[in-house]
């Protein structure tokens, strides 16, 4: 519930910041086809499809030292700049191509330039786009659920429960007083307690 609950929170802001960028679009005349409302949500999924296997990343570490600069300098911003954001796929290597493929950034862009513009693009290939982006959501969402589950303690991770290290190191040191103090009072000839 807590990891659904602040995904909701973000789809929120995702869905107003697509309104009020569709707006603008719209009071500039800069929309040509029927569809573009359509983009609001296209928009959310594609932000929810860069940013929930991110988010699945990073619910994993016990510390956050830099990973989120490292993600930023070496996956976004290959991402973007390999997605066909500012220019087509086509113009780039065929390498450097696989890429925007497999970027979420360049279904979504795709999507919204069908959307947003007529782009002229087979039904098979806007469905493509959408499905993509549909699956990469769904199995980031699960994969997120499950380590925040893993992470609150509810189920096993990776072999060991949750604060269970901590627990025995406690207990350790509970035993160790008790054998101590056992020790003391048999030297000093105190009958034991309880």
């Amino acid at each position: 519930q807590i990891a659904s609950g602040h995904i909701l929170a973000v789809c929120v802001r995702f869905l107003v910041h697509s309104v009020v960028f569709i707006a603008v679009l719209y009071a500039f005349g800069a929309i040509t086809s029927p569809l573009a409302v359509l983009q609001i949500f296209s928009a959310t999924l594609g932000g929810l499809a860069m940013g929930l296997p991110i988010m699945a990343y990073i619910s994993t570490l016990r510390e956050e030292k830099g990973h989120a600069a490292i993600i930023q300098r070496f996956i976004m911003m290959p991402l973007f700049l390999f997605s066909g954001t500012f220019y087509p796929l086509t113009n780039l290597p065929a390498a450097l191509q696989v890429i925007g493929w497999i970027s979420p950034i360049w279904h979504a862009n795709e999507l919204g330039r069908v959307l947003a513009f007529g782009q002229p693009t087979p039904l098979w290939l806007t469905a493509l786009h959408a499905g993509y982006l549909l699956a990469v959501v769904v199995i980031s969402w699960r994969l997120v659920q499950r380590i925040f589950i893993r992470r609150l303690g509810y189920e096993e991770w990776r072999g060991r429960t949750p604060g269970a290290k901590a627990d025995a190191k406690r207990q350790a040191r509970v035993d160790a007083k008790e054998t101590a103090a056992g020790a003391y009072r048999r030297a000093e000839g105190v009958p034991p307690v309880g």
